[in-house]
């Protein structure tokens, strides 16, 4: 029977601090960064003078990343899921 680790009590804490995006403050919050960082919005877009900027869509790229991890880990937690892999290693 595997014990519980350090490790496994820290991934549950953490995903149980994801749960609060998924209640109407925490929604209200997401929300905000998703208008702050262009969530919706295509990575790719011409700056003034009409070059693409393949920086600034990485950039962009990566703030989308980072919300849809958040918004992803929060309905996990709240469907009761857990964000703890299998470890191959321990049976």
């Amino acid at each position: 029977m595997p014990t519980i680790t350090d490790r496994d009590l820290e991934i549950q804490r953490i995903a149980a601090a994801y749960g609060y995006f998924e209640t109407d403050p925490g929604k209200l919050v997401i929300s905000d960064l998703e208008k702050a960082f262009g969530i919706h919005a295509q990575a790719f877009l011409p700056d003034s003078k009409g070059d693409f900027c393949p920086i600034r869509a990485a950039i962009r790229d990566g703030q989308r990343s980072v919300l849809l991890h958040m918004k992803a880990i929060a309905t996990k937690h709240n469907n009761g899921e857990t964000t703890k892999k299998p470890d191959p290693k321990r049976d």
